[in-house]
């Protein structure tokens, strides 16, 4: 006989309860099995350290701000980050970083995507979150030749520091670094991967190694999977303790549910692996958004690790103060009573376009002058007053003769290198920068038209995006030139595959609240 008592336990005759508590201990144990697969991530010394500091790390991180020095004063019309920005130290840092014995040691890897600069820039925001959340050191690609961005130095090798200034990522325990050359002396060479001793070749040197040789050995040495953006996105819950709640409604939307993708944990076998490697390769390319792949137990955390990207992981300085002068310029050109410097971030008058043509792949959206400005015309029908920039790879100058005739001035990147604007600075950049000024330049202007596909163009809608919350409306005139996509953002503006054509507003709407 079963009956309920004051206390609301149930009591019942002994043999029945004998069962009752074995099958009770057997689903304890069962429960705990998955909690301590699913929770963290890792080897018993690296859980039970993670259990004491997870929560008070994470707290302390989130109170705590760290000054971001500057090389040189950006105009306040470019400055969309916030130079006094949040501090973040992983809960893994001293078990897996520097600090911990070289055996012990957790790394990144990291290899370039094929593509152009944006690319290898989309791949480098997910390896760095990952490396920020997890604790791992980032291992940086040895300099090499980078589709598109071949140097008059270094035989024309070049390497993802050369523009990301990779200082700020380091700042307050953030991201510990190791070039390659290092990362295979110390811990390639010696066996640590796979019992798979990197071994150099005749004439070779670790500072020397790079090329498919390179990539093809960490493929196989380091620990990897079918990374797989479109079909699951990857779980970091390195900052909560192991009773792992997710929002369903969040879960939902990080799913799409007319995608289903599925939620991959940091789980112990993927914590416990010495290197993880992302692939450039086709084979098991991670060509993706790092908010749209990587994703967090709460939004709390989501918001900063997004907040670090917008603050600090961006380009070196110079390369917004050479554009903030532009952008100056093209400001007073749009109209002329206003008074530089600007002292804060507002509406500019000038229309910007990046027209790719060029070697680019989607020959499609490669259309006449004469198209653009007809498909355009409902954007800027006051366009015969309005001054323009025209970003662009077309070397055929006259190509553009339908804009000069249609806008009042038209401007591109080699008017500001000479006469009055010789002072600007152009002069002194490398070649491979001027694409990055131009995206600043681009990114300012009260109407942007970009080309559709291009992550070049999709860099500039997220930092115009970065920029709505001081500018209101901003995002809302940032379109394409293409009929089909020219509303995109605003008709489609949440997550959806595929990833790497463009940007969506989860990457900056609501980053910057505070509460839990």
């Amino acid at each position: 006989m079963v009956f309920q008592t004051t206390d609301g336990f149930f009591a019942m005759r002994a043999p029945q309860s004998l069962f009752l508590v074995l099958i009770l201990f057997l689903l304890a144990s069962i429960l705990s099995l998955i909690v301590s697969h699913f929770s963290l991530p890792g080897a018993k010394h690296e859980l039970e350290h993670y259990k004491a500091a997870a929560l008070s790390r994470f707290s302390e991180a989130t109170a705590c701000e760290v000054q971001i020095p500057a090389t040189c004063e950006a105009s306040e019309l470019v400055r969309y980050w916030s130079g006094s920005t949040d501090c973040y130290e992983s809960p893994l840092r001293d078990v897996n970083g520097l600090h911990a014995a070289p055996r012990d040691r957790k790394y990144v890897v990291m290899e370039p995507d094929l593509g152009g600069w944006n690319n290898i820039r989309m791949s480098l925001e997910v390896a760095i979150a990952f490396a920020l959340v997890t604790g791992r050191i980032l291992v940086l690609p040895p300099h090499q030749i980078l589709y598109l961005l071949a140097t008059k130095t270094r035989n024309g090798r070049t390497g993802v520091e050369d523009y990301v200034d990779l200082s700020r990522i380091q700042l307050a325990k953030g991201v510990e670094i190791m070039p390659m050359s290092e990362f295979l002396r110390d811990v390639a060479a010696t066996g640590m991967l796979a019992n798979k001793p990197f071994q150099l070749g005749e004439k070779e040197s670790f500072e020397t190694v790079r090329g498919r040789k390179l990539w093809d050995y960490l493929a196989d040495a380091c620990w990897s999977r079918p990374w797989q953006p479109g079909k699951t996105f990857l779980t970091l819950n390195t900052s909560v303790m192991e009773e792992t709640f997710i929002d369903p409604v969040r879960l939902e939307d990080m799913a799409i549910p007319e995608q289903n993708r599925k939620l991959r944990w940091y789980d112990a076998d993927m914590a416990s692996q010495r290197a993880v490697y992302f692939s450039g390769n086709p084979k098991n390319r991670l060509l993706t958004l790092f908010y749209a792949y990587l994703f967090f137990p709460t939004a709390k955390e989501e918001r900063l690790v997004k907040r670090f990207v917008r603050d600090r992981v961006r380009y070196k300085d110079k390369i917004y103060c050479v554009g903030g002068r532009i952008v100056e310029q093209m400001a007073l050109l749009a109209d002329p009573s206003v008074t530089l410097p600007y002292r804060s971030m507002q509406r500019t008058k000038y229309v910007a376009f990046h027209i790719r043509r060029g070697d680019f792949q989607h020959k499609w959206v490669k259309i006449p002058a004469e198209e653009i400005l007809a498909l355009t015309l409902c954007l800027v029908p006051d366009r015969a007053r309005r001054v323009a920039y025209i970003a662009t790879d077309e070397q055929n100058s006259s190509f553009f003769d339908p804009f000069r005739a249609a806008f009042k001035q038209v401007y591109f990147l080699q008017d500001f290198t000479r006469g009055a604007y010789a002072s600007i600075g152009l002069g002194d950049m490398q070649r491979n920068e001027l694409g990055m000024v131009e995206q600043v330049v681009c990114a300012s202007s009260d109407v942007f038209i970009g080309t559709p596909l291009s992550t070049f163009t999709g860099y500039i809608t997220r930092m115009r995006g970065y920029m709505n919350a001081t500018v209101p409306g901003m995002y809302d005139r940032t379109f394409y030139y293409m009929q089909k996509h020219r509303n995109q953002l605003q008709d489609s503006p949440h997550i959806h595959v595929p990833f790497w054509p463009r940007e969506f507003v989860e990457a900056f709407e609501g980053i910057d609240e505070r509460e839990t």
